[in-house]
């Protein structure tokens, strides 16, 4: 399939987007928007790696000019590929650019820094002021590993092509504003700098400027042409003295102007020419005669066409070489545009099921009219949907025509299923069914009447569930009692399964360990219908004790052995302890709500958010949490992120503890975009006191701290059965760690960072953007890293 990929934004009023992308008869085809909480996506495009198709792109929220996200590189199954390292060097980045090169062994991104310069460029040699230090990364994807790093702190200020204000704000002055970079054969690098209106050729042997192609010190001399606030130059064509490149030429921001219209530009530069001399190979201007003021990219297609996006409503242009425009595409709304956008192709082979539902139409069975809309998610190969009864096995097929397929019946049908068909007639193996929904619903059909595993299974009691789920693709748990001292067991279910939670979940009271309900599989997909609540009645056990005496408390959710699923928007009241404990592989826990707030008062303890161990990438998103312990703690495990979360009333985001355990390694974690409020501490670190394990390539960013009553930061290596000793051990180093704007209050008695490591054992931290108020400075701090304050 030959695809146009396009990400939108809202206006500036909203920050609201996805990823996604349609096909060559401009239908939608797959939709990312729920995996990634309908955050904005940037740079999305299919790569190859290995020989085989991904996606790559960034996500985040905000706004493309101060913006920052986590770059994210899917399979063609759209789940995340476990042999990509997406560590901390891929968090955090600046939204333009995320290109992966070198046959998908590597990535280039621009960084960001802000750093104090003196402005003798500018004729101020008195003066300072706080800039914007761009540049850019090459990134090892396997290991997460810098290749190269370069900065724009040797580039003269007087080459931006805007003025310095005379003002210094916290901001900084983005003086060259970079938007794309690229390698070519030599290993040397291009850059733009949109600010500059300036293309940079960089040495990727030393960094140095080894030519630059307009701007106020351009190297060339320019044939007949100018450009400015161009995006996406690109390698081309290159010979030991000549250069072909391609970038869009914007000509403007809304405040200068250079040409008419914007256009895409082809390059040449002879660089063995006195002076170097650049010409124009190519130039495509936009077919509307408009000016795009921000964003857009070029293309140079397999067939040597181009394509250009030039942002505005997400306008495309595809032109031949000749430049004869064969293609113009737009968002039917003007609220939307793209930041760049590709033709590619891809073939999606989704990991979800296809999702089939119908509905009855009529009062009598003869006269009714049976309606079914059938959809699968990413699935670039189907051609056709054909479509069985249970009493009249095949009664039709039906073309695909777009994103979502309809087809009716002439009469009331109890059970449908469908099956998606390729263009050559072969089936692609995913069957969909459902029962059809009528105003009076039939009673639950009983899984022994059910012929194909297609079926969805209601149950109204938890031995039903666990004792036969099995051959279920759906299951529906229809406002389950779960007995005292049982486990509402999921564990057994088949690969694919959906569960999804209907109603009132309850559970009876004994005393034992648990746990209440239990999780495990592949390519499980756990939900709730609205309105639905899983309630743990914890108040039944809660003495004020935890885990720590008192009555026998069962631990509520286990995730364990889960395998490529997704957990997503559960709603869990009152459990009587820890609420999810995660032991498991590529699990996304989407808009999970834990509400433990009737503890607060009623001698809730231990009552933990998530507790993860032994994991390997968990993406915890979205989630609340009300509690009276952890809102997230993290034992052992790599790979795991928690973002855009609401902790309040515990104990708050949490490492730890580690040491003591078979499992003593965190690495490779990210907590990033979320709020900690009436909590006993803000970020926390803690590990084992003479125990062993380590704790390295942990990231806390953009974390708002209010309401903190013992610690903003506390990260200490001194634990003990619980409790802090004083005395920190060198046993678990904890290394390579970033606090980056890490803000907010603590309460006037409470300490606003405390640091106490053993000798040596913490190093390589960064620390920057931490502003925490209203509280206390610690005298206590031993070993505190260079960089850090304590």
């Amino acid at each position: 399939m030959r695809s146009l990929r396009n990400k939108r934004r809202h206006s500036p009023r909203r920050s609201t987007g996805t990823d996604g992308f349609i096909n060559k008869l401009k239908h939608l085809v797959w939709s990312g928007a729920c995996l990634f909480r309908n955050e904005n996506a940037f740079d999305f495009k299919p790569i190859s790696i290995d020989g085989d198709y991904h996606l790559s792109f960034i996500h985040g929220s905000g706004y493309p000019d101060k913006w920052k996200g986590t770059a994210s590189i899917l399979q063609s199954t759209y789940g995340p590929d476990p042999a990509v390292n997406i560590s901390k060097t891929l968090t955090a980045i600046d939204m333009h650019e995320f290109n992966i090169i070198n046959e998908g062994r590597s990535a280039l991104v621009i960084t960001s820094e802000r750093v104090v310069r003196k402005l003798s460029d500018l004729g101020f040699p008195e003066l300072e002021t706080t800039i914007i230090a761009k540049g850019f990364r090459e990134i090892d994807l396997a290991t997460g590993e810098v290749v190269f790093d370069w900065n724009s702190t040797d580039i003269p200020l007087n080459e931006s092509s805007l003025s310095w204000d005379g003002s210094s704000n916290e901001e900084g002055w983005d003086y060259l504003h970079l938007n794309s970079v690229d390698k070519d054969a030599n290993g040397d690098y291009l850059i733009s700098a949109r600010y500059a209106d300036c293309i940079y050729k960089v040495s990727g042997q030393d960094g140095r400027i080894l030519w630059r192609l307009g701007g106020k010190a351009t190297t060339f001399k320019l044939d007949g042409f100018n450009f400015s606030k161009q995006h996406d130059a690109r390698f081309h064509e290159s010979s030991p003295s000549r250069t072909i490149i391609t970038f869009l030429d914007n000509a403007g921001d809304g405040v200068s102007q250079t040409s008419k219209y914007s256009s895409g530009l082809v390059v040449m530069l002879d660089t063995a020419a006195a002076p170097m001399t650049a010409t124009v190979v190519a130039r495509y201007t936009r077919p509307d005669k408009g000016l795009s003021i921000s964003r857009g990219n070029m293309q140079t297609l397999p067939n040597n066409n181009v394509l250009i996006c030039w942002s505005d409503a997400g306008y495309h242009s595809e032109f031949t070489p000749s430049g004869e425009c064969v293609l113009e595409a737009k968002f039917a709304s003007d609220r939307f545009s793209t930041y760049r956008g590709y033709k590619f192709d891809f073939v999606g082979h989704p990991a979800e099921p296809p999702i089939l539902k119908c509905f009855v139409y009529g009062v009598r069975p003869e006269a009714s009219t049976t309606v079914c809309y059938v959809t699968w998610n990413g699935a670039t190969e189907v051609a056709s949907w054909r479509f069985f009864t249970m009493t009249n096995g095949a009664v039709g097929t039906v073309p695909k025509v777009d994103f979502e397929t309809v087809f009716m019946i002439d009469r009331r049908i109890t059970s449908v299923w469908a099956e998606a068909v390729d263009v050559h007639g072969r089936t692609l193996g995913h069957l969909a069914a459902l029962g059809s929904l009528v105003a009076a619903a039939p009673a639950p059909s009983r899984v022994s009447d059910l012929t194909k595993r297609s079926s969805t299974c209601t149950f109204t009691a938890a031995s039903q569930a666990t004792a036969s789920a099995s051959g279920c693709s759906e299951i529906v748990l229809d406002n389950i009692e779960v007995p005292a001292g049982e486990t509402l067991d999921l564990s057994g279910v088949d690969d694919g399964t959906t569960i999804v939670f209907e109603g009132t979940t309850t559970f009876g009271y004994e005393e034992w360990d648990g746990p209440l309900i239990r999780f495990g599989g592949k390519d499980i997909t756990v939900k709730q219908n609205s309105g639905a609540v899983i309630n743990g009645d914890g108040s039944r056990w809660w003495d004020g004790e935890g885990t720590n005496g008192g009555k026998t408390k069962p631990k509520f959710m286990y995730v364990h052995s889960l395998e490529d699923s997704t957990i997503t928007g559960l709603s869990i009241k009152n459990t009587p302890v820890q609420a999810i404990s995660v032991e498991a592989t590529n699990v996304y826990l989407i808009d999970i709500t834990i509400d433990n707030s009737d503890g607060d008062d009623n001698g809730g303890h231990n009552t933990d958010g998530f507790d993860i161990s032994e994991s390997t990438g968990v993406y915890i998103r979205g989630a609340t949490v009300k509690n009276q312990d952890d809102c997230i703690a993290i034992n052992s495990g790599e790979n795991i992120e928690f973002s855009g979360g609401t902790c309040s009333g515990g104990h708050g985001l949490s490492i730890g503890s580690v040491g003591g355990r078979s499992d003593n390694t965190v690495k490779n974690v990210t907590i990033t975009d979320s709020t900690v409020t009436d909590s006993a501490n803000g970020v926390r670190i803690k590990t084992v006191y003479d125990a062993t394990g380590s704790v390295s390539e942990v990231t806390y960013s953009n974390i708002k701290l209010s309401g903190i009553t013992d610690y903003g930061i506390v990260i200490e290596q001194d634990y003990e059965n619980g409790s802090p000793t004083g005395t920190p051990t060198t046993g678990v180093p904890i290394t390579d760690l970033t606090i980056d704007g890490v803000t907010g209050t603590v309460e006037s008695d409470a300490v606003e960072v405390y640091i106490l490591c053993g000798d040596g054992s913490c190093s390589d931290w960064t620390w920057e953007g931490v502003d925490i108020t209203g509280g206390e400075t610690s005298s206590k701090c031993e070993n505190v890293p260079s960089g850090a304050s304590c």
